[in-house]
Protein backbone atom coordinates (compact mmCIF):
# COMPACT_ATOMS: atom_id res chain seq x y z
CA UNK A 1 0.00 0.00 0.00
CA UNK A 2 2.91 2.31 0.71
CA UNK A 3 4.14 1.85 -2.84
CA UNK A 4 0.82 3.22 -4.11
CA UNK A 5 1.09 6.26 -1.90
CA UNK A 6 4.80 6.66 -2.76
CA UNK A 7 4.07 6.65 -6.48
CA UNK A 8 1.48 9.40 -5.93
CA UNK A 9 3.95 11.51 -3.91
CA UNK A 10 1.47 12.01 -1.07
CA UNK A 11 2.39 13.38 2.29
CA UNK A 12 1.47 11.66 5.55
CA UNK A 13 -1.51 13.96 6.14
CA UNK A 14 -2.85 13.35 2.66
CA UNK A 15 -2.46 9.61 3.16
CA UNK A 16 -4.47 9.80 6.40
CA UNK A 17 -7.19 11.80 4.63
CA UNK A 18 -7.45 9.22 1.82
CA UNK A 19 -7.64 6.37 4.35
CA UNK A 20 -10.29 8.25 6.34
CA UNK A 21 -12.33 8.83 3.15
CA UNK A 22 -11.99 5.14 2.20
CA UNK A 23 -13.31 4.11 5.61
CA UNK A 24 -16.21 6.58 5.34
CA UNK A 25 -17.10 5.30 1.84
CA UNK A 26 -16.90 1.71 3.13
CA UNK A 27 -19.22 2.53 6.06
CA UNK A 28 -21.71 4.33 3.78
CA UNK A 29 -21.76 1.48 1.25
CA UNK A 30 -22.13 -1.03 4.07
CA UNK A 31 -25.04 0.94 5.56
CA UNK A 32 -26.67 1.31 2.15
CA UNK A 33 -26.27 -2.21 0.74
CA UNK A 34 -25.62 -4.57 3.66
CA UNK A 35 -27.52 -3.34 6.74
CA UNK A 36 -31.03 -3.51 5.17
CA UNK A 37 -30.51 -7.26 4.64
CA UNK A 38 -29.04 -8.09 8.06
CA UNK A 39 -32.23 -9.87 9.27
CA UNK A 40 -32.75 -11.84 6.07
CA UNK A 41 -30.69 -14.73 7.36
CA UNK A 42 -32.97 -15.13 10.38
CA UNK A 43 -36.11 -14.80 8.24
CA UNK A 44 -34.75 -17.31 5.75
CA UNK A 45 -33.90 -19.68 8.59
CA UNK A 46 -37.46 -19.40 9.93
CA UNK A 47 -38.91 -20.02 6.45
CA UNK A 48 -36.72 -23.10 6.06
CA UNK A 49 -37.81 -24.37 9.48
CA UNK A 50 -41.50 -23.79 8.60
CA UNK A 51 -41.05 -25.50 5.23
CA UNK A 52 -39.48 -28.53 6.94
CA UNK A 53 -42.36 -28.70 9.42
CA UNK A 54 -44.89 -28.53 6.57
CA UNK A 55 -42.98 -31.22 4.70
CA UNK A 56 -43.05 -33.48 7.78
CA UNK A 57 -46.78 -32.82 8.18
CA UNK A 58 -47.46 -33.62 4.49
CA UNK A 59 -45.34 -36.76 4.68
CA UNK A 60 -47.23 -37.89 7.80
CA UNK A 61 -50.53 -37.27 6.00
CA UNK A 62 -49.22 -39.14 2.95
CA UNK A 63 -48.25 -42.07 5.15
CA UNK A 64 -51.82 -42.20 6.49
CA UNK A 65 -53.29 -42.22 2.96
CA UNK A 66 -53.52 -46.02 2.49
CA UNK A 67 -55.43 -46.36 5.77
CA UNK A 68 -57.71 -43.49 4.83
CA UNK A 69 -58.43 -45.11 1.45
CA UNK A 70 -59.44 -48.29 3.24
CA UNK A 71 -61.69 -46.29 5.58
CA UNK A 72 -63.22 -44.51 2.60
CA UNK A 73 -64.01 -47.79 0.85
CA UNK A 74 -65.57 -49.11 4.05
CA UNK A 75 -67.71 -45.98 4.47
CA UNK A 76 -68.74 -46.04 0.81
CA UNK A 77 -69.93 -49.61 1.25
CA UNK A 78 -71.89 -48.67 4.37
CA UNK A 79 -73.65 -45.59 3.02
CA UNK A 80 -76.56 -45.39 0.66
CA UNK A 81 -75.86 -44.31 -2.88
CA UNK A 82 -77.65 -41.18 -4.01
CA UNK A 83 -79.20 -41.74 -7.38
CA UNK A 84 -78.56 -39.32 -10.20
CA UNK A 85 -81.34 -37.19 -11.66
CA UNK A 86 -81.88 -39.53 -14.61
CA UNK A 87 -82.92 -42.16 -12.06
CA UNK A 88 -85.75 -39.93 -10.81
CA UNK A 89 -88.26 -42.34 -12.33
CA UNK A 90 -87.22 -44.75 -9.56
CA UNK A 91 -88.75 -42.26 -7.14
CA UNK A 92 -92.24 -42.97 -8.49
CA UNK A 93 -91.63 -46.72 -8.87
CA UNK A 94 -90.39 -47.03 -5.31
CA UNK A 95 -93.43 -45.21 -3.94
CA UNK A 96 -95.80 -47.29 -6.06
CA UNK A 97 -94.23 -50.51 -4.82
CA UNK A 98 -94.59 -49.37 -1.20
CA UNK A 99 -98.23 -48.39 -1.82
CA UNK A 100 -98.98 -51.79 -3.35
CA UNK A 101 -97.16 -53.66 -0.57
CA UNK A 102 -98.74 -51.84 2.37
CA UNK A 103 -102.26 -51.44 0.96
CA UNK A 104 -102.63 -47.71 1.56
CA UNK A 105 -105.40 -46.28 -0.64
CA UNK A 106 -104.14 -43.34 -2.71
CA UNK A 107 -106.94 -41.18 -4.18
CA UNK A 108 -104.83 -38.69 -6.05
CA UNK A 109 -101.30 -38.82 -7.45
CA UNK A 110 -100.08 -35.35 -8.28
CA UNK A 111 -97.29 -34.58 -10.69
CA UNK A 112 -93.67 -34.95 -9.58
CA UNK A 113 -91.98 -31.57 -9.46
CA UNK A 114 -88.58 -30.19 -8.63
CA UNK A 115 -88.43 -28.57 -5.24
CA UNK A 116 -87.81 -24.82 -5.19
CA UNK A 117 -85.66 -22.87 -2.77
CA UNK A 118 -82.90 -25.44 -2.34
CA UNK A 119 -79.49 -24.09 -1.44
CA UNK A 120 -77.51 -27.08 -2.63
CA UNK A 121 -75.97 -26.85 -6.09
CA UNK A 122 -75.18 -30.56 -6.27
CA UNK A 123 -78.62 -32.09 -5.67
CA UNK A 124 -82.12 -31.78 -7.08
CA UNK A 125 -85.04 -32.43 -4.79
CA UNK A 126 -88.15 -33.99 -6.31
CA UNK A 127 -91.47 -33.84 -4.47
CA UNK A 128 -94.62 -35.89 -4.93
CA UNK A 129 -97.83 -34.88 -3.12
CA UNK A 130 -100.29 -37.74 -2.53
CA UNK A 131 -103.82 -37.71 -1.16
CA UNK A 132 -105.03 -40.82 0.67
CA UNK A 133 -108.46 -41.79 1.99
CA UNK A 134 -110.22 -44.72 3.67
CA UNK A 135 -106.92 -45.91 5.10
CA UNK A 136 -106.47 -47.67 8.41
CA UNK A 137 -103.87 -46.33 10.80
CA UNK A 138 -101.96 -49.59 10.54
CA UNK A 139 -101.65 -49.27 6.75
CA UNK A 140 -100.47 -45.67 7.03
CA UNK A 141 -97.83 -46.54 9.62
CA UNK A 142 -96.64 -49.51 7.54
CA UNK A 143 -96.34 -47.25 4.49
CA UNK A 144 -94.30 -44.64 6.37
CA UNK A 145 -92.05 -47.27 7.97
CA UNK A 146 -91.52 -48.98 4.59
CA UNK A 147 -90.44 -45.65 3.08
CA UNK A 148 -87.92 -45.19 5.87
CA UNK A 149 -86.49 -48.68 5.52
CA UNK A 150 -86.11 -48.46 1.74
CA UNK A 151 -82.64 -47.53 0.40
CA UNK A 152 -84.12 -44.93 -1.98
CA UNK A 153 -83.67 -41.99 0.46
CA UNK A 154 -87.33 -40.96 0.20
CA UNK A 155 -88.55 -39.01 3.18
CA UNK A 156 -91.80 -37.39 4.29
CA UNK A 157 -91.78 -33.63 3.87
CA UNK A 158 -95.33 -32.89 4.99
CA UNK A 159 -98.04 -35.09 6.50
CA UNK A 160 -101.68 -34.26 7.22
CA UNK A 161 -103.93 -36.79 8.99
CA UNK A 162 -107.67 -36.37 9.54
CA UNK A 163 -110.37 -38.85 10.47
CA UNK A 164 -113.04 -39.44 7.84
CA UNK A 165 -116.59 -38.21 8.59
CA UNK A 166 -117.59 -41.60 10.04
CA UNK A 167 -114.45 -41.63 12.21
CA UNK A 168 -113.56 -45.16 11.12
CA UNK A 169 -110.60 -44.57 8.77
CA UNK A 170 -108.08 -41.84 8.03
CA UNK A 171 -107.81 -39.35 5.21
CA UNK A 172 -105.14 -36.81 4.51
CA UNK A 173 -102.24 -35.71 2.42
CA UNK A 174 -98.57 -36.67 2.40
CA UNK A 175 -95.79 -34.94 0.48
CA UNK A 176 -92.79 -37.15 -0.22
CA UNK A 177 -89.39 -35.79 -1.18
CA UNK A 178 -86.20 -37.37 -2.53
CA UNK A 179 -82.76 -35.98 -3.40
CA UNK A 180 -80.91 -36.82 -6.63
CA UNK A 181 -77.51 -35.79 -7.92
CA UNK A 182 -77.49 -33.16 -10.64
Amino acid sequence: MNKLFDSLNLSAGERRLIMFMAVVVFVILNAWYVLPYRNDYQVLGEEIRDARQRLEMYQAAGNRLPGLNEDLKELENQGAVVASSDQGINFLRSIQSQVNRTGIKINRWEQIRDSRGGTNDFFIEKTLPLTYANTDDKELVQFLVALGEDASLIRVYDLTIKPDPKRETLTGRVTLIASYQK
